[in-house]
């Protein structure tokens, strides 16, 4: 039973390195989050989780700017105002 549990951990270890990796750390960071999942598996997988860095292809949707009518200028988003001249944007 303790092999089984044993081989969970190291799996999930590999998992913890291939994401780490892939995320932009080094091999050495990676291999020491690996070893640190393998051994405490209960403290160092959720750790990894809330730390991880952001992917770096990753990225944020952003609304494409829109005119205002009024004044010409490029706002985002979509408020009920313009955040440069307070034209209404509402029709």
């Amino acid at each position: 039973m303790e092999i089984i549990g044993a081989l969970i951990a190291f799996f999930v270890g590999l998992w913890v390195f291939s994401d780490a990796r892939s995320r932009g750390k080094s091999n050495g960071v990676a291999f020491l989050w690996l070893l640190g999942t393998w051994i405490i598996l209960i403290v160092f997988l959720p750790l990894w989780l809330f730390v991880r860095p952001r992917k770096p292809f990753e990225v944020s949707v952003v609304d494409k700017p829109t005119m205002c009518v009024s004044c010409g200028k490029y706002y985002e988003g979509s408020p009920a105002f313009c955040p440069n001249c307070g034209a209404s944007l509402r029709s």
